[in-house]
């Protein structure tokens, strides 16, 4: 650049910045605009009229920078500004004089535009409503602004954006009474630019609780402003999206914001995709935190989920607005109040729609919130009979699959889709596999079967495809497998044998070793463990030789305080118990002090106690298992379960097989449990009198407790206990009372009256011996 010279002129105020790049003449000194002929060089000679504000003036030059350079030319076009008028030292002292604070460094320093632009504007914070000040901060905003999305990051280290960003919202609440569209907007893109700085974000949170109302208040201000929209919302969501949750979780349970302010701005720019997606962006971050809890009560009463459906309509081709607009939904579908004015709107086609088309699968989000979307409404439409398209859903799950098999979020909805669907409806495992099948009724004839004739989709291959891919390195990924696994396998033959075939079972033992302190993951791998034994004597052999009962032993120990762990590992230990090598290492393991401490843990939980007495009663079935079962007065807590689950025909009917079992053995039982056992058995005679299969165990254990007649005491004996510790007690007399018979009890229960009925019901059933016995 050439040499530049330049003048002070006291008398008419007006610094003169000459340019020798085009020489100057005496009447060069006409203001004229800034041009910039290219990144290097100032073309036009510029007088600043330094009456009444040198400042007015000067951000009038920074502001034609702007506009006459762009972005991109900017840094060089500043740096070349200020040489010009640095390179006048006579000049600058002039300056000074006008204020004491301005400093001014040498032109090699970068930083010194910067700062000077910062000192300015916070030393024109005082006079807000004033014309030239309110100017003074728009165009330090805008340039701010600018050089903090140009610069890298050696400029941006001498800035200290804490300080800029308390200037700022400093600015907004200043002029909050009279509020001015380009300063807030100005102010808001300058605010956006330094919450990229996650450390700055954080303390301003800290500082400033009502920074998010300030900013919510510029949206109500504004509201017909699209741009204040949506950079308001862009803000929004990059200070709810932090380094450390914790600070605005606290901030959003102190402070009372209008977050709706939000719905608002959907409701009014519905047809503007940029300020949708910014507003869908915001809710979505918003409905993540722990803190906006209280938000939800007030985003339902504005039926924010029509709001979101209505953009989902606008923007059908849109995949970012409908990939967000579905995670908010995502967030408020469980209910069946919404979910059945969604399905009224129309989602589940939307969904369809959007997802089938050959173009969903290029994002990633839009697939997965639209499977999990769908997911949680198919409970509803199966409870009210239109969950009738399941055919077209398994084509969807099947592309999203079969197109993302690098996806793990992909891989885990789509297989939670296939639990839900096979649980509502069971019989889509027809349509799953390999070869094709008849889709009508067998009576029909052999054209309308050939017809009718379908391809089954091999969704089972996509399955085993993401546990081998995935499931290895994600947790969540086997375990969505796993389930999906178990649902189509579990009372499924002929899958059973595809999965098995291809050596599935193996790699869920490896991935279960890998995933052994995943709660989930090991719940869901003795689910399919489970799934894969049942009713199968070969295959229980198989895993049991290949350490499946070792695993599901470590699961059941590890995870003692987690409810579905115990009840999925006791369920696989009850299936597996029939083989005597699983009941001695159950022996060995003292498996059923663990089973015994779930059930009293565990104690509200039918499923668990239910599977627990069927763990137990295999267990008893063993040689020695009785006595092991009594040792630890096993008779307690099953009585306990029968008496706290009555309403369980199961649990009642399980707890009479262990009563029975117990009983055989021997035992000696206090007066108030002999009580309660023949309590819950006359109460299950009276509760299921239409049961036979019940009605014959309970015969069965009151013929057993007629004929060994068990020891009842007052008092539970302690004579083992006693002798085993050596106590000094072991030479107290007995108890002189003598004992009571439990056949007295029955009898006193009226239950030959339950005796007399079985006779009549069952005159034609082998129960009729067992009641003539007792």
């Amino acid at each position: 650049m050439g040499e530049a010279s330049g003048e002070f002129k006291e008398n008419s105020y007006e610094m003169v910045i000459r340019s020798e790049i085009r020489p100057a003449t005496a009447d060069a000194t006409t203001e004229k605009d800034l041009e910039i002929k290219d990144d290097s060089t100032i073309k036009e000679t510029v007088t600043v009229d330094m009456k009444p504000s040198y400042y007015e003036q000067l951000w009038k030059v920074m502001d034609n920078l702007i506009q006459a350079s762009g972005n991109m030319a900017l840094v060089k076009a500043l740096e070349n500004f200020l040489s010009v008028i640095t390179t006048h030292v006579d000049c600058l002292e002039k300056l000074e004089s006008f204020s004491n604070d301005l400093t001014w460094y040498p032109v090699d320093r970068r930083k010194t535009i910067l700062q000077f632009l910062i000192d300015v504007m916070k030393e024109h914070i005082d006079s807000c409503s004033k014309i030239e000040t309110r100017l003074i901060q728009k165009t330090g905003f805008k340039i701010m602004t600018v050089i903090y999305e140009n610069l890298d990051d050696s400029y941006l280290t001498v800035i200290n954006g804490l300080s800029l960003a308390r200037h700022v919202i400093h600015v907004l609440n200043a002029i909050a009474k009279q509020p001015d569209p380009d300063i807030h907007y100005a102010a808001l893109k300058l605010l956006d630019c330094l919450a990229k700085d996650n450390d700055t974000k954080i303390q301003l949170l800290k500082e400033d609780s009502k920074v998010m109302s300030t900013i919510l208040s510029s949206m109500e201000d504004f509201r017909h402003s699209t741009d204040i929209q949506t950079i308001s919302c862009k803000l929004l969501g990059s200070l709810l999206q932090t380094d450390d949750p914790k600070v605005v979780n606290e901030l959003l349970e102190k402070v009372n914001m209008n977050f709706e302010q939000i719905i608002v701005t959907l409701e009014d720019h519905g047809s503007d995709a940029g300020v949708v997606l910014e507003a869908c962006k915001c809710l979505k971050l918003l409905l993540t935190k722990e803190g906006s809890h209280f938000v939800r009560g007030e985003f339902l009463q504005r039926e924010v989920h029509l709001s979101i459906l209505r953009c989902l309509q606008q923007f059908q081709n849109n995949l970012p607005i409908f990939a967000t607009g579905l995670a908010i939904l995502n967030a408020f579908v469980e209910t069946d109040t919404i979910q059945s004015s969604l399905v009224k709107k129309g989602l589940p086609q939307l969904l369809y729609n959007i997802l089938s088309q050959e173009n969903s699968s290029s994002d990633v989000e839009a697939v997965m919130y639209g499977l999990q979307v769908y997911n949680q409404m198919a409970a509803y439409l199966s409870d009210n009979g239109q969950l009738d398209d399941v055919d077209k859903w398994l084509k969807v799950i099947m592309s999203a699959l079969s197109k993302n098999p690098d996806s793990p979020t992909v891989q885990t909805s789509a297989c939670r889709l296939i639990c839900t669907l096979m649980e509502h409806q069971p019989d889509i495992t027809e349509r799953i596999g390999e070869g094709s099948f008849d889709a009508t009724d067998p009576d029909a004839s052999i054209v309308e079967q050939v017809k009718a004739r379908s391809i089954r989709e091999p969704l089972h291959n996509q399955c085993i495809l993401a546990l081998f891919v995935n499931g290895s390195e994600h947790p969540e990924v086997f375990s969505a497998a796993c389930d999906a696994i178990y649902w189509l396998s579990a009372n499924n033959e002929r899958l059973r044998d595809l999965f098995t075939a291809r050596n599935t079972h193996v790699y869920v033992l490896e991935c279960m070793k890998k995933h052994s302190n995943d709660h989930v993951a090991q719940a869901s791998a003795c689910r399919v463990i489970r799934g894969f034994c049942i009713f199968c004597l070969e295959n229980k052999n198989t895993m049991v030789r290949l350490g499946a009962s070792q695993e599901v032993i470590k699961a059941l120990f590890r995870f003692a305080h987690d409810v579905e762990v115990q009840i999925e590992s006791i369920a696989v230990i009850a299936c597996l118990a029939d083989l005597g090598i699983v009941r001695n290492q159950c022996t060995v393991k003292k498996v059923h002090k663990k089973i015994l401490q779930a059930m009293k843990w565990f104690s509200e939980s039918e499923l668990l106690i239910e599977v627990a007495l069927e763990a137990l009663a295999n267990i008893a079935g063993s040689v020695g298992g009785p006595s092991i079962l009594n040792e630890r007065q096993a008779l307690i807590p099953v009585i306990k379960a029968m008496k706290t689950h009555h309403d369980s025909m199961m649990i009642q009917k399980k707890g009479l097989v262990i009563i029975q079992l117990l009983v055989e053995d021997g035992m000696e039982v206090t007066l108030n449990l002999a009580q309660d056992v023949v309590n819950v058995i006359v109460d299950a005679l009276k509760r299921y009198e239409d049961i036979e299969s019940l009605q014959a165990e309970a015969c069965v254990a009151v013929q057993l407790l007629a004929e060994k007649d068990p020891l009842v005491v007052k008092e539970r004996s302690l004579t083992t206990k006693r002798k085993r510790l050596g106590s000094p007690t072991d030479k107290e007399p007995p108890d002189k009372q003598p004992p009571i018979s439990i056949c007295e009890l029955f009898v006193k229960k009226e239950i030959h009256h339950c005796l007399f009925y079985l006779l009549e019901d069952y005159v034609h059933s082998s129960m009729l011996a067992n009641c003539i016995i007792i």
